[in-house]
């Protein structure tokens, strides 16, 4: 895990476990995983609208049925699509696999819009990539507000 984000869970008082393992992308990768049992599956999607003038990136349980056309309604958009690679490394500075809402700590000018499902904030073992795909860390759900407090967050 980078400083910078261990500097913001250290900043915010935010306990976490962090697991090493092989890299990682896939939530079917993830259950493989030994750590898995006790957490909370989560998926992370990063899009952008039709005319690449705004990015979103949505997080949620990873069971969830979202369709892309949902998504568009939500951020009052007529069309989503998924985001390139490079969009994803000059927004995030990630790779694919990598993508999560702890990215945020790489999007120096806050030009990416978050959108975090609610139902997250529940669970008390809610799991995700510090940046890298080899990496997972575990917190407190009712954490990721206080967390990203300082970027663009919508609940929804």
């Amino acid at each position: 895990m980078k400083d910078n984000l261990k500097q913001l869970f250290t900043s915010r008082l935010i306990a976490y476990r962090l697991y090493k393992h092989p890299k990682i992308y896939t939530i079917e990768d993830a259950k493989n995983l030994t750590f898995t049992k006790d957490i909370f599956e989560i998926k992370n999607l990063f899009l952008r609208n039709q005319n690449k003038s705004e990015y979103y990136l949505f997080s949620l349980p990873a069971d969830s049925k979202l369709s892309l056309a949902q998504i568009a309604l939500i951020t009052h958009n007529k069309k989503i699509s998924f985001a390139s690679e490079k969009d994803l490394n000059d927004k995030l500075g990630v790779t694919p696999g990598s993508v999560s809402i702890l990215n945020a700590v790489n999007d120096l000018d806050k030009s990416v819009n978050y959108y975090i499902d609610k139902t997250l904030f529940d669970h008390k073992n809610v799991a995700y990539h510090p940046n890298q795909n080899d990496e997972t860390i575990v917190f407190d759900g009712s954490k990721i507000e206080d967390l990203l407090k300082d970027y663009p967050v919508k609940i929804y």
